[in-house]
């Protein structure tokens, strides 16, 4: 009796298990836990565009078609743009212990980059004397000169869009402070892409004395008239390889909605590459931050 009394128990505690077990709903493989919105800017020091670099990006112009003798103010060379992206955090189940892992975490999502621009400035001038004064007083001699100037004004500037895709790594996910860091990458095209050029011609009136102990002119330049052309310009492969540095807030600890509220400051150095067909394929160094918000969807 006792044996048969042991062996219903048994019986009736395996059937309870299974059942709790069978009502136990599984776990998924894959969870969206964040979406992120961020904005910031890059920076990056290239080589100037040539005067023969934005003939080339304007086969069709006018205005650099047949001058010579320009000098190179070597303007431009940073080549800075504001960027925006919405991103997904991505985390993955941990089977055996029934949760999803903190680490790591998979971010997708895009980035658009506003305009940037690579510019230069290139000039000549023509000096012609028209006068010599002499002080009643002093004897002194003050040369005239008109001095008329040609400043070609060019740019090159360019959108881009891109798709973004990294793998983080980050501290204790229940801290109100977080660190993470990890290995991304972009992919994208460039677009909008045109090249400007104006030209401003000026004539002017400069003083100096002998030797140059004193130089002075009239004033701001007297502009005699501007010119101006745009041109479009092909769009390209553009794309980069970075590393993620950041550090995030939880904005809460008691309210629900606060506690899903994180802010961060993210640090990318990066390598970037893009193609301006008309001329050349470009690498540079680049050093991009960015501020965000994380909202938590778990």
């Amino acid at each position: 009796m006792k044996k048969t009394f042991l062996l219903l128990s048994f019986f009736l505690l395996s059937v309870q298990a299974k059942a709790q077990s069978d009502t136990i709903e599984p776990i998924p493989s894959i969870i969206i836990s964040d979406v992120s919105i961020n904005t910031g800017w890059a920076a990056s020091t290239m080589e100037n565009f040539t005067l023969n670099d934005f003939r080339k990006l304007a086969p069709e112009g006018l205005l650099l078609k047949d001058v010579s003798g320009l000098y190179s103010e070597n303007y431009g060379n940073e080549f800075d743009n504001a960027m925006f992206s919405i991103l997904v955090h991505l985390k993955f189940a941990n089977k055996n212990k029934g949760s999803m892992k903190l680490n790591p975490q998979v971010r997708a999502g895009v980035m658009f980059y506003s305009s940037g621009e690579h510019s230069n400035v290139f000039y000549k001038q023509q000096r012609t004397p028209v006068d010599t004064l002499t002080s009643n007083s002093s004897s002194t001699v003050i040369y005239v000169d008109s001095v008329s100037e040609q400043r070609y004004y060019c740019t090159y500037s360019s959108h881009q869009i891109r798709l973004d895709l990294s793998v983080l790594f980050s501290t204790n996910g229940k801290s109100a402070w977080k660190l993470y860091g990890g290995l991304g990458f972009t992919l994208g095209s460039t677009m909008n892409n045109t090249t400007s050029v104006r030209l401003q011609n000026s004539e002017n009136l400069e003083y100096y004395f002998p030797g140059g102990q004193y130089y002075a002119t009239t004033g701001a330049y007297a502009y005699a008239d501007e010119q101006y052309e745009s041109f479009v310009n092909k769009n390209s492969v553009t794309g980069s390889i970075y590393a993620p540095l950041g550090v995030s807030l939880r904005l809460g600890k008691k309210r629900e909605f606060w506690k899903r509220l994180q802010v961060y400051y993210e640090l990318r150095p990066s390598i970037d590459y893009y193609n301006i067909p008309e001329i050349k394929s470009v690498t540079s160094g680049n050093v991009n931050q960015m501020l965000g918000l994380k909202i938590s969807c778990e």
